[in-house]
């Protein structure tokens, strides 16, 4: 993936790629408000021109057909550029635009954030938390005139975590979270949490707690300092306001949890007092 950012975000060499005779009247046209589907396709072979007629559409998406909002979807997710991102960033976080233009907007940012993906909107919008995203099978995008932003990772999974928790419509936020599950199994270090979002707690003798209260499933890792305990730890998202949590029994020490190169938890103090009639162990 991050090969892949990489080569998304490098600088665009002068003029490597060059337009169809006939891009800047389509880009021209279809800026005025006069696209039509097949130039909505065709402008993904225009990366100066194409890239910036497709960002001003966006800027009205809330006018278009479902016809054409899903070619606008494919066309954006084909020519990655800096002006596109910016223009479908802006519009997956405005809650003038309809649900499905939001979730189309973000499934064009998932597809400069990761090529090998093949959303729809319809899916987006009804797939469960947790399931994988659907594999492409094209050859994923073009690059555009300008370059997408090198935070292109950090904005999209901050939005996603902001829109999962805030946002006011049930389907935008809905499909952020679905976002944010899948994000958070592949990239931990761009993945927000809260301070709190993990917890140790310390019980009888060698018993800890493992809790958390993330939104989301999380792919831990669990170790005792000074031992060989050293293990990979998958917690479930918490639920109905109750946190997921597990119980471990573990060599003495200080115990840390670790995700990706995050330190999220740490129990030094492991003398709780036992229950009455337990001993430790």
């Amino acid at each position: 993936m991050i090969a892949l950012l990489m080569t998304l975000v490098g600088s665009q060499t002068a003029n490597a790629q060059s337009e169809r005779a006939d891009c800047p009247a389509m880009a021209q046209s279809v800026a005025a408000g006069r696209a039509t589907n097949l130039q909505l396709q065709l402008l993904t072979q225009c990366p100066e021109s194409g890239a910036g007629a497709l960002a001003t559409v966006w800027s009205r998406a809330r006018g278009l057909t479902p016809q054409e909002l899903t070619t606008l979807v494919r066309s954006s997710s084909k020519l990655a550029d800096g002006r596109l991102y910016r223009a479908v960033l802006a519009a997956s976080d405005d809650p003038q635009q309809p649900a499905a233009a939001r979730v189309g907007a973000l499934i064009v940012l998932t597809s400069y954030y990761e090529p090998s993906t093949a959303l729809s909107i319809e899916y987006l919008s009804s797939a469960r938390v947790g399931d994988p995203l659907p594999a492409s099978t094209s050859g994923g995008w073009k690059r555009g005139a300008s370059p997408v932003p090198s935070s292109l990772a950090r904005d999209l999974l901050a939005l996603v975590y902001r829109l999962a928790r805030h946002d006011a419509d049930s389907t935008v936020r809905r499909a952020a979270l679905r976002l944010r599950q899948s994000f958070a199994y592949g990239d931990a270090e761009h993945t927000p949490l809260d301070a709190d979002a993990v917890q140790l707690q310390p019980g009888c003798g060698p018993r800890v707690t493992l809790q958390s209260n993330a939104d989301i499933a999380l792919a831990l890792r669990l170790r005792v300092l000074g031992t060989t305990f050293d293990r990979p730890v998958p917690i479930k998202a918490a639920s109905n306001g109750k946190p997921a949590s597990m119980l471990f029994a573990l060599p003495v020490g200080t115990v840390v949890v670790t995700y990706g190169s995050r330190e999220l938890a740490r129990l030094t103090d492991r003398n709780a007092p036992c229950p009455p009639g337990v001993t430790k162990r």
